[in-house]
């Protein structure tokens, strides 16, 4: 087992290059730009506990989405220039909505296949970079798997068996949590500008999961911001609560996408989770 959980991290490491992987047990910084929810992290629970639960139907969630992208409650990142929604193209609001409610629809049921159809496919087809692939490959090969993986989908699928996922695991979405911010820059992106940032508040949680993208759109962005291109950015933030197996523990979302001009679609860019407790069932690929 502890075998298994070193090769874990080391996988997940290597998914993740780009950014801060995990952020086990730790005291929050204190951030004045947190958006919701102030108080002691007993306030901030009766809050949420006392919202109403929406069950994660296509309405529900298409619904959830409308009020998400018109609440401009979340600030950007320190030094980032904020872009009104209003001022963003028609095709970039319709696939803004289309790319949160893909996500909310691909994680909802657990299922593999519906995840990577979503990361890998309808956001921008994308691939594996080499090193990860040949990274689940070798895991594969050390734990006695006996197919050659040859496929991204294959190799997807294997890891997600691997970490014995179960997903996220939501059941409800809170109403009323939803906030988001769109925002530009043509310089790659600093550790301060990570999307965490806007979850933290010493006096609340212990616990943060953050993991980037694990295909390679992540490198088409570090690219372009290299060449001095600018570049449009979807942060949203969404509280849900999860499902019995997973003690009905409320959990925070935070996704961060970018806006691929060639592709005309919002991108996946970094997935980052906060529960009151530190949970060590939210092992799955992103």
């Amino acid at each position: 087992m502890i075998e298994k959980n070193r090769i874990v991290y080391i996988i997940v490491a290597v998914l993740v290059a780009v950014t801060l992987i995990h952020v086990g047990y730790r005291l929050f910084r204190r951030d004045s730009t947190v958006p919701r929810f102030p108080g002691s992290q007993g306030e901030r629970l009766e809050t949420w506990n006392n919202m109403r639960r929406l069950a994660l139907t296509d309405e529900n969630i298409s619904e959830f989405v409308d009020a998400l992208l018109s609440s401009p409650t979340l600030p950007p990142p320190r030094g980032m220039a904020e872009v009104s929604f209003v001022s963003l193209t028609e095709s970039h609001k319709t696939d803004a909505q289309e790319a949160l409610v893909g996500f909310l629809m691909a994680y909802r049921e657990n299922e593999p296949g519906t995840v990577y159809d979503y990361l890998a496919n309808s956001r921008a087809p994308t691939q594996l970079p080499l090193d990860v692939k040949k990274s689940i490959q070798d895991i594969a090969r050390q734990s006695g798997h006996s197919l050659p993986l040859e496929t991204d989908a294959e190799a997807f699928l294997y890891l997600w068996s691997y970490l014995e996922s179960n997903g996220i695991g939501w059941e409800f979405l809170l109403e009323g949590s939803g906030a988001s911010c769109f925002w530009e820059t043509n310089v790659p992106l600093t550790p301060e500008a990570s999307i965490q940032l806007v979850l933290t508040d010493p006096a609340l949680f212990g616990s943060i999961t953050s993991r980037g993208h694990m295909f390679d759109g992540t490198l088409r962005l570090n690219e372009v911001l290299t060449r001095g291109n600018r570049v449009v950015f979807c942060d949203v933030f969404f509280v849900t609560e999860l499902n019995k197996a997973k003690d009905h523990d409320f959990c925070a979302i935070g996704v961060r996408f970018w806006f691929d001009e060639a592709a005309k679609k919002w991108v996946p860019y970094t997935l980052a989770l906060v529960t009151p407790e530190i949970r060590q069932d939210l092992q799955f690929p992103f």
